[in-house]
C-alpha cells in the first residue's frame, strides 16, 4: 500500500493524522472503495500503514508562522509527489493550495470542521476586540471565496451550511462498534470524573481541577482522569494546583483504551469556556460519554438547550458557576438512574450513528470523482 498510487489523500496542517474525524471515520470509511492516505504533521518525517491506509507525516512546524508558510509548501510538495486523484483539505489555511492543486488536475474537497471565522474573536494575542473582529471578517470572506472553487464542500454541522450553501453535512457522529455496552459502575467511595480530548485552558481544565478541590473541601471525594494531549507548559502549571494529588494524566490513548477508561468512570466533564466557536457546536464527546452510560456535567449553551432528547443525561452549568456549585452538580449527576442511562445510550447510538454520515461521504466522492475535470480547472 505504501508504494501504491493513491486515489484519495486527506491533508491537514493542524490535526493529527490519526484524528478521529479524518482517520477513524472518513479515511477508514473511504478505504473500503478507494486507496486512501492521510498527510499531516508528526514528530518526525515518516510513513506508516494502519488499517490499509498510508499515513504520511512531516515533522511538525515549530510555530504559527511556519505552519502557514514553510509547512504549507512542504505539504504541497508531498501532495504532488503522491499524485492523488482527489485531495480532501481539513484546515482553512490549506485553501491557499487549492488553485495550484486544481491547475495540476487534482480534485479538491474542503472540510469545515467548525466555524473557523469565529476563532479570531477569542485570540487575545491578535490585539483589541475591534482588531479581532476585523481579522474575523477578513478571514470569513477569504475562506468562503476560496472554498467556492472547491469541487465539493463538507461541513460538520447543519448550522455551518449558512456559510457554505450547498455543502454536504457530515456530522461527527459515532462509530457504534467503538462503544461497547458496560455493566454497573465501580462502587468506589470517590466519584471518578473523566475528561477526554485536548487538555487546554479554554477547554476548562482549570475549572475541572477547581471543582475537584472544592468538592473535597466540602466532603465530596472527587477524582479526575484526564485523557488526551497537553503541552509541557500547561502540565507544569497544573502540577502546582491544589487538586493535583487527585488528578491523573493518562496522555493520548487508543480508542479502545478510551472506552475502557470511560467504563470505569462515574461522571464525564465537558466544561469549555463559552467562546464563539463552542457556543454553536454539539461536542461529539457528549455523545461518546452518553453512549458509555455516563452522565455529563457541561457548560450551558443555547446550542445544547436545543437537544431536548439528550437533556436527561446533561447537567448544564453556567460558565460563571463557582467551583462548589460544579462539585455539587457532579454529585447530583452521579445519581442518574440506570434506566435513563440505558435509554440515552440506545438513543445516541441510533440517532447519532456515523453509518448514515458515511453514506453521504461516499455519495459525495462518487459525484466528485465522476467529473471529468476539477471545477477550478474548468473555470480557469
Amino acid at each position: 500500500m505504501k508504494g501504491a498510487a493513491l486515489d484519495v489523500l486527506h491533508v491537514t496542517s493542524a490535526h493529527s493524522v490519526r484524528d478521529t474525524r479524518i482517520f477513524v471515520k472518513q479515511a477508514r470509511s473511504l478505504s473500503r472503495q478507494y486507496r486512501v492516505g492521510v498527510l499531516g504533521p508528526g514528530q518526525i518525517d515518516e510513513v506508516v500503514e494502519e488499517h490499509g491506509i498510508s499515513l504520511h507525516m512531516i515533522a511538525r512546524p515549530s510555530g504559527r508562522f511556519d505552519r502557514f508558510t514553510k509547512f504549507g509548501q512542504a505539504l504541497y510538495a508531498r501532495i504532488r509527489q503522491l499524485s492523488p486523484q482527489l485531495v480532501h483539505l481539513h484546515d482553512p489555511d490549506l485553501l491557499m493550495l487549492l488553485p495550484r492543486l486544481q491547475r495540476a488536475g487534482i480534485r479538491v474537497i474542503y472540510d469545515a470542521h467548525e466555524d473557523f471565522s469565529l476563532a479570531p474573536l477569542s485570540r487575545d494575542w491578535l490585539g483589541p476586540r475591534w482588531v479581532r473582529r476585523g481579522v474575523a471578517g477578513c478571514f470569513d470572506h477569504i475562506e468562503r471565496r476560496l472554498a467556492t472553487r472547491a469541487d465539493g464542500i463538507v461541513v460538520a454541522d447543519r448550522q455551518l451550511q449558512a456559510r457554505f450553501p450547498g455543502a454536504s453535512v457530515l456530522r461527527n457522529f459515532l462509530v457504534t462498534e467503538e462503544w461497547p455496552d458496560v455493566g454497573p459502575r465501580p462502587k468506589d467511595r470517590a466519584i471518578r470524573c473523566i475528561y477526554v480530548g485536548d487538555i487546554t485552558r479554554a477547554r476548562g481544565v482549570f475549572r475541572m481541577c477547581d471543582a475537584v478541590e472544592a468538592g473535597r473541601a466540602h466532603g465530596v471525594a472527587l477524582t479526575l482522569d484526564l485523557v488526551g494531549p497537553i503541552t509541557p507548559i500547561l502540565r507544569a502549571e497544573l502540577e502546582h494546583h491544589p487538586a493535583r494529588p487527585h488528578v491523573t494524566f493518562h496522555g493520548p490513548l487508543s480508542r479502545r483504551d478510551v472506552a475502557s477508561h470511560l467504563a470505569g468512570a462515574h461522571v464525564a466533564l465537558c466544561l469549555p469556556e463559552p467562546l464563539p466557536a463552542y457556543r454553536t457546536s454539539l461536542p461529539v464527546k457528549l455523545l461518546e460519554y452518553l453512549a458509555m452510560k455516563l452522565p455529563v456535567v457541561v457548560t450551558d449553551t443555547a446550542r445544547l438547550r436545543q437537544e431536548d432528547s439528550l437533556a436527561p443525561g446533561l447537567m448544564r452549568v453556567p460558565w460563571s458557576a463557582p467551583p462548589a456549585l460544579l462539585a455539587g452538580a457532579i454529585r447530583e449527576a452521579k445519581k442518574l438512574p440506570m434506566q435513563d442511562r440505558v435509554y440515552l445510550r440506545n438513543h445516541v447510538l441510533q440517532k447519532f450513528s456515523w453509518a448514515e454520515e458515511e453514506k453521504q461521504l461516499l455519495a459525495l466522492y462518487s459525484k466528485v470523482l465522476a467529473v471529468s475535470e476539477p471545477i477550478g480547472a474548468l473555470a480557469a
